[in-house]
């Protein structure tokens, strides 16, 4: 669907082939690229478009800074919390994420019902830090073990009680 203020091409038919090809190969990669192992899967409800493509941004330097684990943004979208959104989150095993939006009262029950979690935010910066320490918690601990000392048992001794 055109969004307001878009402009309309004419084009010829083979132009619209090539352009309805490279849209299908986008789609295809972004598939690929969709679930990632181990990375941490959201749902993104933003309050208008110039956040959303903030957000969309932030979250993507995000997932490219960690190492091992990062963000599938399974769906963002403008517009207040719903129940489509809570069922969609739930069978993905998604999180849902809101700037500066609101909740509907049957979503946030069906939620509670579900296990979803739904975190909602008026600041995009301590949206950003909740999702930077959720990746830190999601990464493997490296376990480092170092020789302190050696010794050697020469005899046991019984104790009775």
């Amino acid at each position: 669907m055109p969004e307001v203020g878009d402009f309309f091409e004419v084009v010829s038919k083979s132009e619209f082939r090539k352009a309805v090809l490279a849209v299908q190969e986008k789609k295809s990669s972004l598939g690929t690229r969709l679930f990632t192992e181990g990375a941490i899967n959201l749902v993104v409800k933003v309050d208008n478009d110039s956040t959303k493509e903030a957000l969309a941004e932030a979250i993507e330097k995000l997932t490219k800074k960690s190492s091992e684990a990062g963000f599938n943004v399974l769906h963002i979208s403008v517009g207040n919390i719903n129940e489509s959104d809570i069922e969609f989150a739930y069978n993905t095993g998604a999180s849902i994420v809101g700037l500066h939006v609101k909740s509907e009262a049957n979503a946030l029950m069906l939620a509670q019902q579900r296990g979803v979690s739904v975190l909602l935010y008026d600041i995009i910066y301590k949206l950003l830090e909740n999702l930077e320490k959720r990746v830190e918690k999601k990464q493997k601990i490296e376990m480092i073990s170092t020789k302190v000392g050696e010794a050697t048992v020469i005899r046991v001794f019984e104790i009775k009680t």
